[in-house]
């Protein structure tokens, strides 16, 4: 019998060798705002290779506005970005998988912090 940590350490070293790997199965569970009037700051929870994820005030929003011709201010809704601080962990292929997840899973919204 192989024990799990020998193989967990062969693939590793084959990794390492090859620099191939294989990516995390990243599944999004939920978002946790603190409240609607302060949407960025929250928890998003994910499950990561079958483990819970948390991560606090991971997320910013492409929110804003601008002046048209008219001088009216036109308000946009933009996607949810990932801060790229929390997800060090994560690689590139990994990240763009995160960003889609959330952005599919969670409705665009003001973070309030521009209100």
């Amino acid at each position: 019998m192989v024990h799990k940590r020998a193989v967990e350490r062969e693939k590793e070293v084959i990794c390492i060798k090859t620099g191939v790997y294989a990516m995390k199965d990243i599944k999004f569970v939920k978002y946790e705002a603190v409240s609607d009037f302060n949407y960025c700051n929250g928890k998003l929870y994910l499950e990561v290779d079958g483990k819970e994820w948390v991560g606090n005030n991971v997320l910013n929003h492409d929110f804003g506005f601008y002046f048209d011709e008219n001088y009216d201010e036109i308000y946009y809704d933009g996607h949810w970005i990932l801060n790229e601080n929390y997800f060090k962990e994560f690689n590139e292929e990994e990240k763009k998988v995160t960003f889609k997840l959330v952005n599919d899973n969670m409705e665009a919204h003001c973070c309030g912090g521009c209100a």
